[in-house]
């Protein structure tokens, strides 16, 4: 699949419509809607990405006079479940060649699966590692060869006694390609913020707009049921 097939998969949708913390594809980025004001005061910035890469969503507005302006991209829906990221019930193991693609694919993965599902990204004790995890089961590990440093990691000793499933980075979901240099190894760390888990409790949905109408009964029929594999 290209980034093309894969787009055609996912809804169109007027950036203007879509409440704060949701995040959508335009110009083959990964943007999140920052912030709303009103009809016309609307903007968005690259995901995990400073102000410098902010966008005006309304092209007859003020914003737009300071900003590009975005007024259409194809929206990113959430994961019904934290279990979809498990294989068989068990969580996956990923192999990243760099930290920063690691790190940003399981904040993205997280933020996917919504604030209900208690998700967040931590580090694995003595491993070149993070994780999905709700603290108490693993939902997805995401392993590293090198660091942001540019230094080896010791995966290649600890890779065999990981155990199955065990997979390579570009097996993963096709949407962490969209994130800035995905397999360019590590980009430059001071452009790179932490962001909040995307939030999905705004109600001001375009009601016109039959897609997000079934968007958000998507995302209030989130399911937080059963627990992953123990690591």
């Amino acid at each position: 699949m290209n980034w093309s097939n894969y787009l055609t998969k996912l809804p169109v949708v007027k950036t203007a419509s879509l409440p704060v913390g949701v995040l959508f594809i335009a110009n083959g980025k990964i943007y999140e809607v920052t912030e709303v004001q009103g009809d016309t005061y609307r903007k968005a910035r690259q995901w995990r990405r400073d102000e410098s890469t902010e966008v005006a969503l309304v092209s007859d507005s003020t914003l737009a006079r300071q900003l590009p302006v975005i007024e259409q991209g194809h929206l990113l829906p959430p994961t019904k479940s934290r279990n979809d990221l498990l294989q068989n019930g068990r969580y996956i193991i990923f192999i990243f060649p760099t930290e920063q693609n690691a790190i940003d694919c399981a904040y993205l993965d997280v933020a996917l699966c919504g604030p209900n599902s208690g998700l967040f990204v931590r580090r694995v004790q003595h491993n070149p590692a993070v994780e999905a995890t709700n603290g108490a089961a693993v939902f997805r590990r995401y392993y590293y060869s090198r660091t942001t440093q540019g230094l080896s990691t010791n995966l290649a000793d600890i890779k065999p006694r990981l155990g199955d499933p065990i997979t390579t980075h570009k097996e993963g979901p096709f949407y962490w390609r969209f994130l800035p240099n995905w397999d360019e190894g590590p980009y430059d760390n001071t452009k790179t913020l932490s962001m909040r888990p995307v939030s999905f409790s705004q109600e001001d949905y375009s009601t016109d707009d039959d897609t997000l109408v079934n968007f958000k009964t998507h995302l209030d029929e989130t399911r937080t049921d059963g627990e992953a594999h123990q690591p």
